[in-house]
């Protein structure tokens, strides 16, 4: 039998962790720790099982999201069908295979983390659309037009608004390439 248990610690002042943690040492050694900040206010989270008993089994992992909407937009550079295993089943994935759907590729989802992508049809350079606009990753779509077609015209990235995450050394390194580039 396991026990599981779970807890956070809050507080506004770091020091006060650092009191803490050398009072109960313990903490350290006995779980798994992370610490973190939201603000001005410091958590720590503390994930510990007990247990006399050796886990076994299987585990599947499935692929990245920050590598999957990168490696699927590079299939644009491609010239036959690629398959791409082990991606995970969310909304950015999905998102970016129905604008390379738009962009005129072939995409068949073949099982909840595996995807064909015949890339032969896409015949445009142009990707405006508001599912473009709907991602942040968007701009994956840019090195890979212009790879192809040596000119690439592509909206600005949209999704989340969580913080800056500026396009400008991408758009220096097309510079650094020979590209020309308006906003």
């Amino acid at each position: 039998m396991f026990k599981c248990k779970f807890t956070k610690y809050y507080c506004t002042d770091i020091s006060e962790f650092s009191r803490f943690l050398k009072k109960t040492d313990y903490l350290l050694h006995s779980g798994i720790y992370h610490i973190y900040n939201i603000g001005s206010v410091h958590i720590l989270e503390k994930f510990v099982v007990n247990g006399g008993n050796q886990l076994f089994g299987e585990v599947s992992v499935s692929g990245a999201k920050n590598a999957a909407v990168a490696i699927i937009p590079a299939v644009i550079l491609c010239d036959e069908p690629c398959r791409i295993e082990n991606i995970p089943n969310i909304s950015d994935v999905t998102l970016i295979a129905t604008i390379l759907q738009e962009l005129g590729a072939q995409v068949t989802r073949v099982n909840k983390s595996t995807l064909d992508i015949d890339p032969r049809p896409i015949n445009t350079f142009v990707a405006t659309n508001d599912s473009v606009r709907g991602m942040r990753a968007s701009y994956y779509l840019l090195g890979a037009l212009l790879g192809r077609f040596h000119n690439a015209k592509v909206a600005l990235p949209g999704g989340c608004n969580f913080g800056v995450r500026p396009i400008d050394q991408h758009l220096k390194g097309f510079a650094l390439m020979g590209a020309k580039n308006e906003l």
